[in-house]
């Protein structure tokens, strides 16, 4: 049988999630456990990206499930996505990814979008706008340590690693706040012009932020843009997506975030 969580609804598992046929959560579904527990079945989990006209900019994204290839996220098929990189924080530089940071749950990566060439070999007739990962969803608690810490950066690219939303309050108030900046940063790339991943050359203007200690209405501020061309219009809040990812900032050694199933969220905003 084929169970689909469609746009805006959610089903909530209370141990864990066995599928012993098709299991898809559409995007802006929502698939929320509240045990601890291990799944050990996989599932497909589908997000929708608003693509530009040429295909040359990045998204933050962070995969939902274990292991997933970010190579494979568009028609599974890696020639689709020219760059997966991520920012190493001893250098705060971009850097192509390997197949051990796959395996780091809840990493974030900046993912060009797929080549105009697009070629689908999923055999799910998607459009080229969803990206779909496949495997175990991820659950219970999460804690994702920052292994470097180099005075003056310390900046790490994290994400939801949940198939379901997230506070980010929560996520920041239950990790090591004396050492982690509360301001978490969102690329916008709909008033971004420069196509390359400059890490500590860049000056952020096409960062929304989101301030998760002082922010208690829930409302980030957009984008600032670059003086000459649009501003951004797309306001972060609390509530994180599935497969968003984020810029975040050690401030010290030994800085992690430590996710669970409390934060959980079945509510899109």
């Amino acid at each position: 049988a084929t169970l689909t969580v469609s746009p805006d609804t959610f089903v909530e598992v209370l141990t864990d999630v066995i599928n012993n046929g098709n299991l898809i959560v559409m995007s802006d579904g929502n698939l929320k456990q509240i045990n601890k527990v291990t799944n050990t079945t996989p599932v497909t989990v589908r997000r929708h990206h608003t693509l530009t006209e040429a295909r040359k900019e990045y998204n933050f994204i962070s995969s939902p499930v274990a292991g997933q290839n970010m190579k494979m996220i568009y028609g599974n098929n890696a020639a689709n996505v020219p760059f997966v990189t991520v920012l190493r924080e001893s250098t705060n530089s971009f850097v192509n990814a390997t197949s051990t940071d796959y395996g780091v749950v809840a990493k974030g990566f900046s993912v060009r979008e797929p080549r105009l060439a697009y070629v689908d070999l999923s055999g799910d007739n998607l459009p080229v706008d969803i990206a779909q990962y496949k495997g175990v969803p991820n659950n219970g608690d999460i804690s994702l340590v920052f292994p470097t810490y180099t005075t003056g950066r310390g900046y790490n690219l994290a994400g939801n690693p949940y198939p379901s939303n997230l506070d980010l309050i929560e996520l920041y108030a239950n990790s090591t706040t004396a050492l982690i900046d509360p301001t978490f940063r969102f690329w916008d790339n709909s008033v971004n012009d420069i196509y390359t991943q400059m890490g500590g050359a860049y000056q952020g203007y096409s960062y929304a932020l989101f301030n998760a200690a002082t922010d208690t209405d829930g409302f980030g501020i957009a984008a600032p843009g670059n003086g000459t061309g649009p501003k951004g219009t797309k306001i972060p809040n609390r509530v994180i997506k599935v497969s968003q990812a984020f810029m975040v900032r050690a401030t010290g050694a030994g800085a992690q975030l430590n996710y669970n199933n409390s934060m959980r969220r079945t509510s899109n905003t």
